[in-house]
């Protein structure tokens, strides 16, 4: 009898650490996805706001300001994650 609850319980701690590990790969996965989506949007705003500086230099205000409403509108208004 005492054999056979040693049994359980180290199968019990087996489907525990099982489902630790399930869960802190889950999480990697999370992050890894999280860090893509941030690089991303890193790549989108050093662009834009490169082609607001050229903008801004030439002295296009209409570009300029037609610019920053759409960036406002397509990236600032977008869901997060």
């Amino acid at each position: 009898m005492v054999k056979n609850q040693k049994v359980l319980l180290k199968k019990s701690q087996q489907d525990k650490l099982i489902k630790e590990q399930k869960q802190l790969q889950d999480y990697a996965e999370y992050l890894e996805k999280s860090e893509d989506e941030l690089r991303a949007f890193r790549h989108d705003y050093r662009n834009m706001f490169n082609s607001l500086k050229i903008s801004a230099q030439e002295g296009d205000t209409k570009e300029l300001i037609q610019k920053l409403d759409e960036y406002t509108k397509t990236n600032l208004n977008a869901k997060v994650f």
